[in-house]
């Protein structure tokens, strides 16, 4: 007896199964590998975060600057968070080599290999000088990278943050692709975070919706003062522009 073969609508029904399960499931198994990136991601951020500590540790507990000195002053220049190596910078929409970077906190840490990316950024970012992730530099070290005036202020203290649990330390972040950002020349800097409320009143302009990222399914991992890390909603406290959850008050 002659066996019997599919027939083509046979055939048609299985293929519509697996199309139906692979719809179902690839879902399913993008979801669970973004969340071990977000894992990945944490752990780095964590990291850091110890090594912020143990330098507080050893510095009378009072924050760094973001960048010592300044990276337009020649020769080499100490980064809160920036791979090591010659650094570039976006200016008028173009990258130019500035500066040696040394990270400041690398002595903290027993490798500093790939901790400055987070595995779900993308983006096309320098060898050097650069990060996934950014420094609550505006209230912790009351300094502001506007290149035009003044840029340092005096380091706050631990003492000084009233939340610890509450305050942003670190922030993930992303590389700007508002137009108006590099049409004014602005260099921009993804290792130093934009608070909302005051993002939108420097100089220039280079706001939190451009600056901060939401790769973790609409969110972005935070490290608070006090050294813990959490997933945060982009939209939400984090974005008031109150400034709450980054001041140190």
């Amino acid at each position: 007896m002659k066996n019997k073969g599919f027939t083509l609508i046979e055939l048609l029904v299985v293929i519509a199964i697996i199309a139906i399960l692979a719809a179902i499931l690839l879902p399913v198994f993008l979801s669970a590998k973004e969340t071990g990136r977000r894992a990945s991601c944490q752990s780095a951020m964590k990291q850091i975060g110890n090594a912020m500590l143990m330098y507080l540790s050893d510095s009378q507990d009072t924050f760094p600057l973001p960048f010592m000195p300044h990276p337009y002053s020649g020769g080499d220049y100490w980064d809160v968070l920036g791979t090591e190596g010659v650094s570039t910078w976006m200016v008028n929409g173009r990258w130019v080599k500035g500066a040696y970077c040394r990270w400041l906190l690398k002595k903290y840490v027993s490798s500093s290999r790939n901790l400055m990316t987070c595995p779900s950024d993308a983006s096309p970012k320098p060898t050097a000088g650069f990060s996934s992730y950014s420094y609550n530099g505006w209230f912790l070290a009351r300094t502001s990278p506007d290149y035009n005036s003044g840029c340092f202020g005096l380091p706050a203290k631990m003492s000084e943050v009233t939340h610890t649990t509450k305050t942003v330390m670190l922030a993930e972040n992303k590389i700007s692709t508002n137009p108006t950002h590099i049409n004014m020349g602005a260099v921009v800097r993804t290792d130093f975070a934009y608070p909302p409320g005051i993002a939108i009143t420097s100089t220039p302009p280079l706001d939190y919706e451009y600056m901060t990222a939401s790769r973790h399914n609409g969110g972005l991992n935070v490290c608070w003062v006090d050294g813990h890390v959490s997933v945060m909603k982009k939209w939400g406290p984090l974005s008031d522009t109150s400034d709450a959850l980054w001041d140190l008050k």
